[in-house]
């Protein structure tokens, strides 16, 4: 499996999870109408929910992409390895 299907996959997996997403819904409705009365928007809450999951869903990847960049050549040494050992 490819470095970004893998990163892709763990990043779908985390932001998943019904903690997370339990959090990240009771978060975005608060933010939601702090922003709705603060800045006197009348913004749809699906609206809302979709452009910030998309957002958190980009910027967990990046996150993710970066922090785990540094294990990628030793992840692709273990299965070059496994791989040479299921063959001989």
């Amino acid at each position: 499996m490819s470095y970004r299907k893998q990163i892709f996959h763990l990043t779908f997996n985390f932001i998943s999870s019904w903690q997370y997403a339990v959090a990240w819904l009771f978060g975005d409705l608060i933010w939601l109408s702090i922003v709705n009365r603060t800045f006197k928007l009348n913004i749809h809450p699906l609206a809302w929910a979709f452009g910030s999951f998309s957002l958190i869903l980009g910027f967990t990847y990046l996150v993710f992409y970066k922090k785990f960049k540094k294990y990628q050549p030793l992840i692709e040494s273990r299965q070059t390895k496994a791989e040479g050992d299921d063959h001989g």
